[in-house]
């Protein structure tokens, strides 16, 4: 694996939620249908860094089914009940579990970070990418504004096979090193992938995402490799829609 951390909350799973935090920045990435992307739950070694050797990492792993179908949203009982799961090889901090939960797992350094959101649905699009599509620009605000729109910045939406069901994701990878008004020196960075599913009922948003010190696009990318942030956010993703 890479370096990663999550910077997300309860926020919009373009699904009717919002929320005041802004995007992270330090992300992740997606991967689409046969990209050959390494099924959930496996282990997966971090690329060393100039701040410490390559660290083992277990990702969480489920029975290999489709994600679990829920009848009736979930209560504040079951954010407490799902806040209290814990990943090997990840810390753990609950941000929130009233009205839905929002957790955020971090691995040492190199860092791997990612944030799940789950809520109940308000206005939850069907799970079919044209409709996705159509809030794209609402997807979009994952991305930082001082990194929206610029030419060198890569923005991808698409779908991703989960045993079975389509999931819906975006990838976003883009950099901006320079000078703010007064010359002090400014950063923009973002390496993230973000996975989106629901059932009808709930919802569930996963970011995997770096969140490590600001390096050029090229390193980031090596540290953190599109590839290796799907499969970190699909384990997230299937062992929390089995737990749910």
């Amino acid at each position: 694996m890479r370096t990663l951390v999550v910077t997300l909350s309860l926020a919009l799973l373009a699904c009717g939620n919002k929320s005041s935090d802004p995007p992270a920045t330090g992300s992740g990435s997606a991967a689409a249908p046969g990209s050959g992307v390494a099924p959930p739950g496996d282990r997966m070694i971090a690329n060393g860094t100039n701040e410490g050797p390559a660290v083992p990492i277990t990702l969480p792993k489920s029975d290999g089914t489709p994600p679990k179908k829920t009848k009736d949203k979930l209560a504040d009982a079951d954010f407490d009940r799902l806040g209290k799961l814990d990943v090997p090889s990840f810390a753990k901090r609950v941000r929130n579990q009233k009205d839905g939960l929002d957790v955020r797992f971090q691995t040492s350094r190199p860092r791997l970070g990612t944030t799940v959101t789950i809520t109940p649905c308000f206005s939850c699009a069907p799970m079919e990418l044209a409709k996705w599509k159509e809030r794209e620009a609402d997807l979009k605000q994952l991305l930082g504004p001082d990194l929206r729109g610029r030419p060198d910045t890569t923005w991808e939406i698409g779908s991703v096979d989960l045993h079975g069901q389509l999931v819906v994701y975006t990838y976003q990878v883009g950099t901006l090193f320079g000078k703010d008004e007064q010359g002090n020196p400014k950063s923009s960075y973002s390496d993230a992938y973000a996975l989106y599913y629901n059932d009808g009922v709930n919802q569930i948003r996963v970011v995997t995402e770096y969140q490590d010190s600001p390096v050029p696009r090229d390193q980031m990318l090596t540290i953190a490799p599109k590839e290796d942030l799907a499969k970190v956010a699909l384990s997230f993703l299937d062992y929390f829609t089995h737990q749910w």
